[in-house]
């Protein structure tokens, strides 16, 4: 099934430029609260309504898939690395923090298996994912998925036709 980003980049010629946001930067000492939970299962029936998620899927940190991600924008097929990733977390239940499940999903994208798990251990990219999440910080953004749009910034998980339309009011908008 195709996302409803890449098809709108597809569909719309919408440029998408994605920037690493974690999921959770450590380990939360308590349990996610139960207003989290709702916020995830609505979104989730709304966007994606076959979509498992493992039950502790918010306590897993994703600093390292976003450092991969980081690589896989260089250097490969980004959209299929996103996409194995997305599927070991959200799909598969795995930790997306664990450099092996990590380099399996590079290996699916077609990167360079021990380059990539070189540039997880030696820390490559962390600095431009630092930048990222400084950037974020400053935006204002404290939530996945946000989509910025000129001034328009649109928080939650959507459908295809909400995502058409604040292109174009934010198009309007100028």
């Amino acid at each position: 099934m195709e996302e409803p980003l890449e098809r709108l980049a597809r569909e719309r010629g919408v440029r998408v430029r994605w920037r690493a946001f974690e999921l959770r930067r450590t380990l939360p000492p308590r349990p996610v609260s139960p207003e989290a939970q709702r916020r995830v299962r609505r979104s989730r029936e709304l966007v994606a309504p076959n979509l498992v998620l493992r039950p502790d899927y918010l306590r897993v940190s994703s600093r390292l898939a976003l450092e991969g991600a980081k690589l896989a924008q260089q250097e490969g097929d980004f959209p299929s690395y996103h996409r194995a990733v997305y599927r070991a977390c959200f799909r598969d239940g795995l930790d997306i923090s664990d450099p092996d499940v990590l380099a399996a999903a590079a290996r699916e994208a077609g990167l360079d298996e021990a380059r990539f798990s070189r540039c997880l251990r030696e820390g490559w990219m962390r600095p431009a994912v630092a930048e990222d999440l400084r950037e974020a910080h400053r935006l204002g953004i404290s939530a996945v998925p946000t989509l910025l749009m000129g001034r328009l910034q649109l928080v939650g998980a959507r459908p295809y036709a909400q995502l058409v339309q604040a292109v174009e009011r934010a198009a309007a908008a100028g």
